[in-house]
């Protein structure tokens, strides 16, 4: 390639990671000054609270019982931000800033994906691009696992591409196992590692089941042996949340919305008319192994099998969208092996440059701030002043320190009282219908009075949302008075 073209590809793609790097720090910014919800931030914090407190997550008296908190994901990411020092006045800043980390340690599997001479540009233009995407912005700086577990399971597909070819199976198989006990939805890396190895070196492909069933097993047992079934109660069935296509089907169609969705798409499909050879996929260094090309395969099946349930987000696009860019970016790289055939000739990556820069453009300039983010500055100065008029509601009920339950969100138990009572709503209405968990905790709590004040959304009483949620209503009306009513909420105190 000419000096020319290269420096052209430079400027191209400084552009695109300047781009996605101010729309990243201007998200991040809004995000960690906000002290309030961004989305469904607040059962996260309850769960790292209670850490914080020494308490059993997963016991049965902390999700079946007072205080409801329900965990619902394996807690690797709690236990990092439990371990830090606590915001006083803001319980969202120090989760924000862990998942802030754990996606600029995703990105920079990118630069090692594509670290050899066009390879760095595609590399730098592909974390512009990631750092674009709605998904990326909206869950940069918020309290969940999804970034640090997206991080260790790029990196795990990474670590069978470097040149220690004895380390990289054990390595690859211990970051597996951390992106599962950060979430244990992040099961397209090891099965793209394990498919990998096992087509190219059974060996190698042995040593990395056994590291992993070894380390995965011990984690589990002691997972049991110190949370005792609780654990897998919270982990594997009650997250079994009926389906909900239409939810669905809406998360789908913003992909169509991106500009860039369509230029990574195009780009794929350019791409793969360009197969490398067979022989040395992952013993070349500086060839595209095959491991990229099967974790995107896994991690967009593992999307599309778990995106049709209620409580499903934009944040299962993120996998997708990692492993579509290391895909890409590892394609650039050269196949001495293979010789010219085995490579994309000198033009694509130029014109894929391009074809993202015109992207880029058209995404910059037609997108909408609510689209990419769920907080800017306008939000916050709102924000404050719904919330002032709240707790102005609450303190004019005359209690000097009252235990509240809000029935709507539960990110207002924080603003009233720094605590929450039933963590997450959707969750325990589906367990409480399903008969997984019961309600009579909670109904036996509104008739002892445990609660000063319960919160109601107005007219919520009449609408019809399920026995479980029909029987709390009963409860309110029976042992509760109506003592403040508001365009937004209803005030019950006990009688």
């Amino acid at each position: 390639m000419s000096t020319g073209r290269k420096l052209a590809c430079g400027l191209v793609a400084a552009a695109l990671l300047l781009a996605g790097g101010e729309r990243l720090a201007r998200v991040a910014r809004d995000s960690l000054a906000s002290p309030w919800e961004l989305g469904l931030e607040t059962p996260n914090v309850t769960t790292i609270a209670l850490l914080r407190e020494g308490r059993n997550v997963y016991d049965p008296a902390v999700y079946a019982e007072l205080p409801f908190a329900l965990t619902m994901y394996t807690p690797l990411y709690h236990l990092v931000v439990a371990a830090l020092p606590a915001t006083p006045g803001n319980p969202y800043r120090t989760g924000r800033w862990v998942s802030l980390f754990g996606l600029l340690g995703a990105s920079c599997a990118l630069l090692a994906a594509g670290r050899r001479r066009l390879g760095v540009w595609a590399a730098l233009a592909a974390m512009g691009v990631f750092w674009l995407f709605w998904p990326v912005t909206q869950r940069a700086a918020f309290v969940r696992g999804d970034l640090l577990g997206l991080a260790f399971a790029a990196w795990a597909v990474v670590m069978l591409c470097g040149r220690d070819g004895r380390r990289r199976p054990v390595t690859a198989a211990l970051l597996c196992v951390l992106a599962l006990a950060t979430k244990q939805t992040f099961v397209a890396a090891p099965a793209a590692c394990g498919l990998a190895l096992l087509l190219e070196d059974r060996r190698r492909a042995l040593r990395f089941v056994l590291t992993f069933a070894a380390l995965a097993g011990g984690l589990a047992l002691w997972a049991t042996l110190a949370w005792g079934p609780g654990f897998w109660f919270s982990t594997l069935v009650v997250p079994r949340n009926p389906l909900n296509v239409l939810e669905a089907l809406g998360y789908l169609a913003t992909l169509p919305r991106q500009p860039l969705v369509w230029a990574l798409l195009a780009l794929a499909g350019a791409l793969a008319w360009f197969r490398p050879g067979r022989e040395g996929a992952l013993r070349d260094s500086a060839g595209p192994p095959r491991v990229f090309a099967l974790y995107l395969s896994c991690a967009t099946l593992v999307m599309l099998v778990t995106i049709w349930k209620w409580g499903s987000g934009t944040n299962y696009f993120l996998e997708p969208c990692l492993a579509l860019l290391l895909w890409l970016v590892a394609r650039t790289r050269p196949r001495p092996d293979v010789g010219l055939a085995g490579r994309p000739p000198a033009w694509m990556v130029p014109a894929g440059l391009g074809v993202l820069s015109l992207a880029a453009v058209l995404e910059l300039s037609l997108t909408r701030t609510a689209d990419y983010t769920y907080v800017d500055a306008a939000q916050l100065e709102r924000k404050a002043q719904w919330v002032g008029k709240l707790q102005e509601h609450v303190a004019s009920l005359g209690f000097d320190d009252p235990t509240v339950l809000c029935l709507h969100r539960t990110s207002l138990n924080y603003l009233l009282q720094d605590r929450a009572y039933v963590s997450d709503q959707l969750l325990y209405r589906f367990a409480w219908d399903a008969g997984r968990l019961s309600v009579e905790p909670l109904l036996d709590a509104l008739r002892t009075g445990v609660f000063d004040v319960v919160v109601v959304p107005t007219g919520a009483m009449e609408a019809e949302q399920g026995p479980s949620f029909a029987a709390i209503h009963a409860g309110i009306r029976e042992h509760y008075r109506v003592a403040r009513t508001e365009w937004a909420y209803e005030y019950w105190v006990h009688r």
